[in-house]
């Protein structure tokens, strides 16, 4: 056999076997690499040990952590956080919520819950964001005089804005009712109107800063809130009293 020939044999048998060994080394990393994800996954070291809950006051969560399947010795890269956030949004007093997942074995929960700021005349209580929450425990809450029934469990129209305006009032707000002339609030032991819906944030500014100029007997009109008007007992217009 002519020598070069055998020499060009040994060169490609040569470079086979480098290719060879390559690839047998390539496939031996990936068995590696997924035995090592394999046991990260399920290692006791990466699964719910610990479950710590931020702003939790009314709320239900661990129950349903649960429900979702998100409980003690769940792998923490297989805990479906989606899930568990969907089931902790079932609780009436949640309003937002997210978990998080922090190494090695804990998974956090920071939940924002609704809070009730006014008793319906039926008794139920009203949370910030509008929605019915439940009967009356006798807390001091603003009385809320308003007409129509809860859509899916929340006020819509008139009284979910009745509602926004309790928020935005920086004070205390015993009574809010819709009278002849709309509106109306009994702010700071002050009769307010503020008419239409219109500009309530503005409205609401405004009565913040005339409420030390109302004097005993007197009522504020901010209905049109770059002229407010402080009306004496005479005219006042709202229905419900402090003690109504």
């Amino acid at each position: 056999m002519d020598p070069r020939i055998a020499l060009r044999r040994r060169e490609v048998e040569s470079t086979r076997m480098r290719i060879v060994g390559r690839r047998i080394v390539l496939v031996l990393s990936g068995i590696i690499v997924v035995m090592g994800a394999v046991w990260a996954i399920n290692t006791p070291m990466f699964s719910i040990r610990h479950v710590d809950v931020v702003g939790q006051l009314n709320s239900a969560v661990s129950s349903r952590l649960d429900q979702a399947g998100l409980v003690a010795g769940t792998p923490l890269l297989l805990a479906d956080l989606s899930a568990g956030e969907e089931a902790i949004l079932l609780d009436p007093w949640v309003k937002a919520v997210e978990l998080d997942r922090q190494f090695p074995d804990r998974l956090v929960v920071k939940v924002a819950e609704r809070m009730e700021v006014a008793v319906l005349d039926s008794g139920l209580t009203v949370s910030d964001d509008g929605r019915v929450m439940r009967e009356s425990t006798g807390a001091e809450l603003t009385r809320l005089h308003v007409d129509g029934s809860p859509v899916n469990s929340y006020l819509t129209g008139s009284s979910a804005e009745a509602v926004d305006l309790i928020i935005m009032l920086d004070g205390t707000v015993t009574d809010v009712a819709y009278s002849d002339v709309g509106l109306v609030a009994w702010y700071e032991g002050i009769e307010t109107i503020f008419g239409s819906t219109e500009e309530l944030s503005t409205k609401a500014a405004v009565a913040a800063l005339m409420r030390g100029e109302v004097q005993p007997g007197e009522s504020l009109d901010v209905s049109v809130p770059e002229r407010p008007v402080i009306r004496s007992s005479g005219d006042s217009t709202m229905a419900p009293t402090p003690d109504g």
